[in-house]
């Protein structure tokens, strides 16, 4: 999506609120008070070299990722996009190599 020059993040707490506030608004659960959801980002406050440094050691596949808002049909990242960039400063603030094919 080429027209896409930045990204809300969806780990943004007051996304993380508001979504969970229309959660509870559009449900049939909420408007009832049957149920409060409630969202839990975990992750929300390390920074991307510690989800990264914890996805290693949890033993994920990184190569099996991406994080491209752009990828090419064969599913390579561009490496330019602010999802990329974020990516790899990420990836070497860790000390880690991302194993992702980016295209040429």
């Amino acid at each position: 999506m080429p027209w896409i020059t930045r990204a809300i993040p969806i780990a943004d707490p007051d996304y993380i609120a508001a979504f969970e506030r229309m959660a509870n608004l559009a449900t049939r659960a909420g408007v009832e008070g049957a149920q409060n959801l409630k969202i839990h980002a975990p992750l929300m406050a390390l920074s991307k070299a510690d989800i990264i440094r914890t996805g290693l050691k949890l033993g994920v596949d990184y190569s099996l990722t991406h994080s491209c808002y752009d990828p090419d049909p064969e599913g390579r990242a561009c490496g330019h996009c602010d999802s990329c960039q974020l990516r790899l400063a990420g990836f070497a603030a860790a000390g880690a190599v991302d194993p992702v094919t980016y295209r040429p």
